[in-house]
């Protein structure tokens, strides 16, 4: 997730970016619980609400879910052709 500083464009859309590309190569898959937004700010040097607000993109995006007290998960795995 270190690459998304790298991209073009604002960070939370980097982050969704990031998502969207770790679940259609299959690093990421269904039901996988991603880490607390807290250490993916950490681990990032983002903002928690930049990191937050790219996990409600995408949520919008049909990306991921986020379950109260159950955390953030892959809602879909990748389409396999």
């Amino acid at each position: 997730m270190r690459e998304v500083r790298n991209r073009p464009g604002p960070y939370w859309l980097s982050i969704v970016a990031v998502l969207q590309e770790a679940i259609e190569s299959g690093r990421l898959g269904a039901g996988q619980v991603l880490p607390a937004q807290r250490l993916v700010a950490d681990f990032t040097g983002l903002h928690v609400n930049t990191v937050n607000r790219g996990m409600r993109e995408a949520a919008r995006r049909g990306l991921v879910v986020t379950r109260c007290w159950g955390g953030t998960v892959i809602r879909h795995a990748a389409i396999q052709a």
